[in-house]
């Protein structure tokens, strides 16, 4: 399953320090018992170390274990890990089930509060065998935790770009046509200089301009890019003024 060549220290998957492992549970054991209860225990194998949980009797198929265990890894070092609960007989332990897995990939998959991993049989891996729960940490993070501050130290803040140059509205008026005897003041303001019209011809009209007249409600208007539109005339306190 496993490559048996020697480790490559410069590989990014192994693990180098302090590897802590929590066993806590089992569940949806295979019952291996021929008379009463099973009582299961768990075997860690990672290179040279070998770690053995205190077995659980009567623990049948959902023992529990709550143990931790910490060793030390090298890169140079052999880190496939080898999984097996076994039940403890009077002469001859049976073997529930078992699993290989790189420790990187135990690590990596582990997620932060921990999380389940199916055992199998010794001859199928298609059979499942349960499911252990597991936690795993190296150098106190969890891969989450340790991929997060790399990340974050990789990200450099980019200098804030300068907002754009600020573009004056332009201030929009209307060529329009009025009837005769409409007095129109230049300026949005009662005291602007009062213009008559003769209904003859065209005048521009800026925007906010007021009318003193009751007889316009809505006009056609254009545009200087020599479009038309229709403009609507609003009486307020200060007279008439013409908005689109």
């Amino acid at each position: 399953m496993f490559s048996a060549s020697k480790p490559d220290p410069k590989d990014p998957h192994q693990l180098d320090g302090k590897v802590r492992i929590e066993i806590l549970s089992g569940r949806k054991l295979t019952d291996k018992a021929y008379i009463g209860t099973q009582s299961p225990y768990l075997v860690l194998k990672v290179g040279p170390h070998r770690m053995v949980t205190k077995v659980h009797n009567h623990g049948g198929l959902e023992p529990k274990w709550n143990q931790a265990f910490e060793f030390n890894v090298k890169g140079t070092e052999n880190q496939v890990m080898a999984i097996e609960v076994r039940a403890k007989e009077t002469f001859n332990d049976t073997t529930i089930g078992k699993r290989q897995v790189r420790l990187y990939d135990f690590w990596k998959k582990c997620p932060p509060k921990g999380g389940w991993w199916r055992i199998h049989s010794k001859q199928y891996i298609h059979k499942i065998r349960g499911e252990i729960y597991f936690r795993c940490r190296v150098n106190g993070k969890t891969y989450q935790q340790q991929n997060a501050r790399r990340a974050s130290a990789q990200i450099v803040s980019a200098p804030a770009a300068p907002p754009p140059p600020s573009v004056p509205k332009p201030k929009m008026i209307w060529e329009v046509a009025l009837p005769e005897g409409v007095t129109v003041r230049t300026e949005p303001s009662l005291t602007g200089t009062k213009v008559s019209y003769d209904g003859k011809k065209c005048i521009v009209l800026p925007q906010g301009t007021l009318l003193d007249s009751s007889l316009i409600h809505k006009s056609y208007s254009k545009l200087k890019n020599g479009k038309f539109l229709a403009t609507y005339w609003i009486r307020h306190g200060l007279g008439w003024s013409c908005c689109k």
